[in-house]
């Protein structure tokens, strides 16, 4: 329970410190994931500007920043693994993610059914609730973890995941 407290109260902050950068400070575009932040403009000065102006104020509210983490402006990099590339506008997952997820769909695509336990797994690890979402509600109101469920086409789609190696997006180049 306080575990839950004590990330609770983190990812406040963390919302409320992009928050910051986005109306106070004006940043072009500030997303987080925990503690990692990432700056989006659409030129290398303007990225470097924000980035700047969010590390002062860190500094100011004495905010500790890992200085190994802090990186860029650039126009690919790593972020939440995955490789973001704004000249193509490609998202990569790195070879070896891709490659789990490859294999753990098509282990769930040869069973008829598997635990809620097991699918929560699998959930978890593709981790997107926009394109999870008929996968999360065959989960609902099922309470036993060893309880089966029964997996049907319409919940199996995740497999054309198998055919895409990044997803690309024909808009101008961004810094980060």
């Amino acid at each position: 329970m306080e575990c839950s407290k004590s990330c609770s109260i983190f990812e406040s902050f963390s919302t409320a410190l992009e928050g910051i950068g986005t109306s106070h400070l004006r940043a072009s575009a500030v997303l987080h994931i925990l503690d990692d932040f990432l700056f989006i403009a659409p030129t290398q000065e303007r990225c470097a500007r924000d980035s700047s102006n969010f590390l002062d104020l860190s500094k100011f509210w004495e905010v500790p920043i890992v200085s190994e983490k802090t990186m860029g402006p650039y126009t690919t990099l790593q972020f939440a693994r995955i490789t973001l590339d704004s000249v193509i506008m490609e998202a990569r997952l790195p070879i070896d993610k891709l490659k789990k997820c490859r294999d753990l769909l098509s282990e769930f695509l040869r069973k008829r059914s598997v635990t809620l336990r097991d699918l929560q797994s699998l959930i978890g690890f593709l981790n997107g609730r926009a394109f999870l979402r008929r996968l999360i509600d065959i989960t609902k109101g099922i309470k036993r973890p060893t309880h089966h469920i029964r997996l049907t086409e319409d919940h199996t789609w995740p497999i054309y995941a198998n055919r895409y190696q990044s997803s690309k997006h024909p808009h101008q180049s961004y810094h980060w």
